[in-house]
């Protein structure tokens, strides 16, 4: 259910890439040294040079050491390359610029991918570079329009990249937003907006395939007194270490989410015996947890089972009313409403 329930960093995410378009580009630069028609003691040289650093950065990105040092370094040699076969098309008069044309976008898409919004800039000063590099010696280049369509190329490759990165922002931030319209941000999860949208399309679910929904009501058991001498910091710690203790204990079916305060609320698509004991298992691992700062903490339960014509207010007004009388009868307790 959860909008962003991927917890994979941007970092994480770009090493995995690393790994396999490190080894792509070290097989572009085989191929182009294999394919070359004009070879030089000099492209001799920088070609295993390049490979040669390729592969300690792919060894360091593969441990995990000297990240940003390593995208550095990968930064330069790929600029470097990317700028030597530029150049031997333009003055050694080699044709394989036609073939490397190909490979180019992979430059592209690391400088996008390692510096964001600064990678547009560089992109921009290397293509703008080559240009330069072009108009320099333009007479004097054999194949004139295959260098133009490298320039065009290279242009509307660097349009999209930037633009599809416009657009996975703006896709970031409109999840950012649901998660704000619809995410506890002290807890995170559910809040009772999105409650309120799953119990709708539960309760009308279970009426159409006439399966069982109950709902448990979880209240921290004098959480203003906790407040009051603790701090609110503490308040929070707590309500943060009771959501992942019910977290744990759910299964995945379970919808868990806060209504609010410390009230808590889980919907489970199951009967209302089987809702109690896990309100009961739900208790009994509240009470023995050991809190930071304040040791010991009780909750109180409610529990409700789906009725025929029930709608969502009314399950849950059933469930408040079980929660009341536990903690009417001394809290730490587990209250069902009648079936």
């Amino acid at each position: 259910m959860s909008i962003l329930g991927k917890t994979q960093t941007y970092r994480e995410l770009k090493r995995k890439i690393y790994l396999v378009l490190i080894p792509l580009y070290i097989l572009a630069l085989f191929s182009f040294r294999l394919f070359s028609t004009h070879i030089t003691p000099f492209y001799e040289f920088i070609i295993p040079f390049l490979v040669l650093i390729l592969i300690i950065n792919w060894i360091f990105t593969f441990r995990d050491q000297f990240f940003r040092a390593i995208e550095i370094a990968m930064l330069l040699v790929l600029s470097v390359h990317h700028l030597l076969e530029v150049w031997k098309f333009i003055y050694m008069y080699d044709t394989t610029i036609s073939t490397y044309m190909i490979w180019a976008p992979l430059f592209y898409m690391f400088v996008f991918i390692s510096f964001q919004g600064k990678g547009l800039l560089w992109t921009i000063i290397i293509f703008l570079t080559t240009i330069v590099m072009g108009l320099i010696n333009f007479s004097f280049v054999i194949t004139q329009i295959t260098l133009i369509h490298f320039y065009l190329a290279s242009f509307i490759v660097i349009y999209v990249l930037n633009n599809f990165r416009k657009l996975i922002l703006f896709y970031i931030d409109s999840n950012m937003l649901k998660r704000l319209a619809y995410y506890d941000p002290l807890t995170n999860i559910a809040n009772r907006r999105l409650i309120q949208s799953w119990l709708e399309e539960e309760v009308k679910s279970s009426h159409s395939t006439g399966r069982a929904l109950a709902v448990i009501f979880l209240d921290v058991d004098h959480f203003k007194k906790i407040n009051d001498q603790h701090g609110h910091g503490v308040g929070d710690e707590v309500l943060q270490q009771l959501t992942e203790i019910v977290k744990n204990a759910i299964g995945a079916k379970e919808l868990f989410g806060r209504m609010g305060g410390e009230e808590f609320i889980i919907i489970t698509g199951t009967s209302l015996k089987e809702a109690k004991l896990l309100a009961d298992k739900l208790r009994n691992l509240i009470e023995n947890h050991r809190f930071r700062h304040i040791q010991k903490v009780t909750a109180s339960f409610g529990v409700a089972s789906l009725h025929k014509g029930d709608v969502p207010r009314d399950i849950l007004k059933r469930a408040d009313d079980a929660l009341y009388e536990a903690k009417k009868e001394g809290r730490n307790l587990v209250k069902a409403a009648a079936q």
